[in-house]
């Protein structure tokens, strides 16, 4: 059975991220994964230097989120609700996360709490709407 390269836990061999601590399992482009380095440590610095920013965070989570890394995704996304709870991005972007690391129910929740603070928003009611189909 393979290993997480990052928490060393057993993962199935199809699975695309780690259930535990959600790293990506798949070998990303050496330029890519040099520029989410990049960017992350950019964000890392800002967030350090400032530790109630909610732009810095956002974008940390992002960098991390495409780069991936799932756990640390999560981490920054939930800092930036702690820091801004009005802000249904962070909300949608952490049950993207979730539903990668197959929380689905966790997932709903978060889409559901980004839809009543912006009901309109047609992609939030996509997600949703995905979300929805899953077990």
């Amino acid at each position: 059975m393979p290993i997480c390269p990052v928490c060393e836990q057993p993962v199935d061999a199809n699975d695309a991220y780690c259930r535990y601590c959600g790293a990506a399992l798949t070998q990303a482009d050496e330029g890519q994964s040099a520029a989410f380095r990049e960017l992350i440590e950019e964000y890392r610095t800002r967030t350090a230097d400032n530790p109630d920013d909610d732009d810095a965070h956002y974008g940390l989570g992002l960098a991390y989120l495409h780069g991936g890394q799932l756990g640390p995704a999560a981490q920054a996304l939930h800092r930036v609700i702690e820091l801004r709870p009005d802000f249904p991005d962070a909300y949608a972007k952490l049950s993207v996360v979730y539903a990668r690391l197959g929380q689905t129910a966790r997932a709903r929740q978060l889409i559901d709490e980004a839809l009543a603070l912006a009901p309109t928003n047609q992609q939030y009611q996509e997600i949703s709407d995905l979300l929805s189909k899953l077990r």
